[in-house]
């Protein structure tokens, strides 16, 4: 599902007021886009994906962190950007309403 309010590692970094000079974080996809998932395309530790070869519609095209890309069809572009986020602790009453975290 979607990250809580504030996003998982609490909440997001404070940005410039929009107008001129703002940073911007921005995601720029092509809706009619078709696709198909490629294992060997996907970002992630675990090499292995239940959905490969599912035919999909829609495609990110541009990512701009701050205002800079970072990645443009897929691919990162340049160096790393982002920082590392930990993640908020876990209260009791946050595990007694959601049942178990495992």
């Amino acid at each position: 599902g979607p990250p809580p309010r504030g996003g998982w590692g609490g909440p997001p970094p404070p940005r410039a007021p929009r107008g001129g000079g703002a940073a911007a974080d921005l995601v720029l996809v092509d809706p009619d886009a078709p696709g198909e998932i490629d294992p060997h395309r996907l970002h992630s530790r675990h090499p292995v994906t239940p959905y490969a070869g599912w035919q999909t519609v829609g495609a990110v095209r541009a990512t701009y962190l701050r205002g800079e890309l970072v990645a443009k069809d897929g691919q990162a572009v340049g160096p790393p950007r982002g920082r590392h986020l930990r993640p908020a602790p876990v209260s009791a009453a946050a595990t007694a309403t959601t049942g178990s975290m495992s």
